[in-house]
């Protein structure tokens, strides 16, 4: 799992849906919940919360240019891959942070990745989970 140390920036709630939007220090991110009942007390503007993915949930651009629904664009640089047969972990690094996207190997070698290289992370805001 990938963990994040973030603050609440502002909390949006309409519908049994909650939007958090996150900032770090290099970025900014979106939360999503649904099927909420009512707005979690916790969920306050100005507190630290870590925000949690998965390896599996975030995809890679290279060169990404052009318009996507995805609000969670981390600019990045990979550090390393350590690729499989089938599965490769890619490590990235924005600023503090470093984090993994695991992805086919297909996609690295197609893509051509290595070390070195910039990328846009992407992360959609149904798969970020949020802790206090």
């Amino acid at each position: 799992m990938n963990k994040i140390e973030a603050k609440i920036q502002d909390v949006i709630f309409s519908q049994g849906i909650v939007i958090v939007d996150l900032c770090t220090i290099d970025f900014n991110l979106s939360a999503m919940m649904i099927h909420v009942q009512e707005k979690p007390l916790w969920l306050k503007k100005n507190t630290k919360v870590s925000v949690i993915f998965k390896e599996t949930e975030v995809s890679i651009g290279k060169n990404f240019s052009g318009q996507i629904s995805l609000r969670n664009r981390i600019p990045s640089i990979i550090t390393e891959i350590e690729q499989g047969e089938l599965m490769s972990v890619v490590w990235l690094k924005c600023g503090e942070f470093r984090f993994a996207s695991a992805i086919t190997t297909r996609s690295v070698v197609m893509m051509e990745l290595k070390a070195g290289d910039t990328v846009t992370a992407f992360i959609k805001a149904n798969e970020i989970s949020l802790m206090s």
